[in-house]
């Protein structure tokens, strides 16, 4: 084995561990990980992060887990790990314990990226589990991120599926209504949706369908919620380029007003 032959520098037993990870062969990445702590080479966040990966990738959760929490023991995490154990979770179908992980992370001061949401959302989704699909949106805006676009996709694909996520923004409606966007996107879904809840048919589990969905209205929500996905920085800058445009149509306009005001007095002098 080429780490046997010589001295090797961290960077070829990551590449090793790496190869490994993408081979599926854990037990491997784990091997030539032990073997650079036996050589006095302390494993870096970036070896950490792909041995992390390895258990990852094969599904091996427990392995993961253990794997995680002796890391925590050694160093302080890093955002990057947590989100990287975090996806992974969500990857292989494990969103109650991907669930349990952010929550421990918020509570280091830790922020979890737009990736973890979207996967833990499209994961909660595919199961069933809208209610806290709506639960995971308003975390979401806890800790001041946008809805990605891809979340809201995800959202009106399973609108479409099924009327019980439509039903479950209802329940959430209430508890959530000083969330802008959760609001925005239930009168988005019930377009999409084209069904209705009444306080009966809500508590029976049962949706009420209604006419075909209004083409305009969805178009109308559409454009409302393109709006609120966006990060402010970037609706600042849509509003200033909307401002721009009134601007410049408003000095075309007025140069047009002086012209036809200029060919009007021309035509009274030749008279």
């Amino acid at each position: 084995m080429q780490l046997s032959r010589s001295e090797p520098s961290i960077q070829l037993y990551k590449n090793f561990i790496d190869g490994a990870g993408h081979a599926k062969r854990p037990e491997l990445a784990r091997e030539v990980y032990e073997m650079m702590r036996r050589n006095g080479i302390q494993p870096d966040v970036q070896a950490d992060f792909l041995m992390l990966q390895s258990y990852l990738k094969s599904e091996k959760v427990s392995d993961a887990l253990n794997f995680f929490s002796d890391i925590c023991q050694r160093r302080e995490v890093s955002t990057k790990l947590y989100n990287t154990l975090i996806a992974g979770l969500c990857r292989i179908g494990k969103a109650d314990v991907a669930w349990e992980y952010m929550s421990q992370m918020k509570e280091k001061g830790l922020v979890p990226n737009a990736e973890c949401y979207e996967l833990l959302m499209q994961l909660l989704c595919l199961q069933g589990e809208y209610d806290a699909a709506f639960d995971a949106i308003a975390d979401l805006k806890n800790v001041r991120c946008p809805i990605t676009a891809f979340i809201g996709n995800v959202l009106l694909l399973h609108s479409l599926k099924s009327p019980r996520l439509y039903m479950a923004w209802a329940r959430s409606s209430k508890e959530y209504e000083h969330i802008s966007e959760i609001s925005e996107l239930g009168k988005l879904l019930r377009a999409f949706t084209g069904g209705i809840i009444t306080e009966s048919n809500a508590a029976s589990g049962e949706a009420r369908e209604e006419s075909v969905p209004d083409l305009q209205q969805i178009a109308d929500h559409s454009a409302n919620m393109s709006e609120i996905m966006m990060s402010r920085k970037k609706r600042t800058l849509l509003e200033a380029m909307e401002i721009g445009k009134k601007c410049r149509q408003a000095s075309v306009d007025l140069l047009e007003e002086r012209k036809k005001k200029n060919e009007a007095g021309q035509t009274l002098k030749e008279k």
